[in-house]
């Protein structure tokens, strides 16, 4: 079994390296998605014994990726798509988080008594975690479960693999579902490409036209 730090981060730059790999070379893995096959690959090296399931590395790992993640998306944020684009990304947005909080509450209300076996009183902070990754990916559930404070590292593993269990299933929902729903349903307009694509698209298309210059021509005898 893999412990050293080292090797640990070898084995997941692996494993990005492996699943980037896949994405680029076969159709099939593009439709997957890298993030998809990383959670997938890391799960399996885990369950198998290969590399260690509990170190010190990977709360250091977390605690330095975490918070420059974040920022990096932010980096990334287009504001002229968002102007474009904003009011509807974020209806469409807010109808999701409020089906996600609806669901957590239920699930937590229906599984309170169980749930209080683990954590007593505060079992109420399961919740926030699980809340935070279904409407913001892994990066807010080990945001919410530091800032929650729950500690317990055996219940973080538990939870996290429960997490990439159920999110393996929606994943190929979410992968799959634009394309079956897109047979029914056509583009609108207003998804169109952007200015700058448009242009792009335009000059790469547009072909050279021959022209003939009569004063360069050969004049007849």
């Amino acid at each position: 079994m893999i412990e050293n730090p080292y090797e640990l981060l070898s084995v997941f730059l692996g494993l990005v390296l492996l699943s980037v790999w896949l994405d680029s070379r076969f159709k099939w893995a593009s439709k997957i998605s890298p993030v998809v096959m990383i959670l997938f690959f890391a799960g399996l090296v885990s369950n198998i014994g290969l590399i260690t399931d509990r170190s010190a590395f990977y709360d250091q790992v977390a605690g330095f990726t975490v918070p420059f993640a974040v920022c990096l998306i932010l980096f990334t944020v287009n504001l002229k798509d968002l102007r474009r684009f904003g009011v509807t990304l974020l209806a469409a947005f807010r109808v999701a988080c409020i089906g996600t909080i609806i669901g957590v509450l239920t699930a937590g209300l229906l599984l309170n008594t169980e749930l209080v076996k683990v954590l007593g009183a505060e079992s109420w902070k399961l919740a926030g975690p699980f809340t935070g990754t279904y409407t913001g990916g892994s990066l807010n559930f080990f945001a919410m479960w530091n800032g929650l404070e729950i500690g317990n590292p055996d219940l973080f593993a538990a939870a996290n693999a429960v997490d990439n269990l159920a999110i393996f299933p929606l994943f190929m929902v979410w992968v799959f579902a634009p394309a079956l729903l897109g047979k029914f349903y056509p583009l609108s307009p207003f998804w169109g490409v952007i200015e700058t694509d448009a242009e792009a698209a335009e000059i790469e298309t547009k072909k050279p036209e021959l022209r003939i210059c009569l004063d360069d021509a050969p004049k007849g005898r």
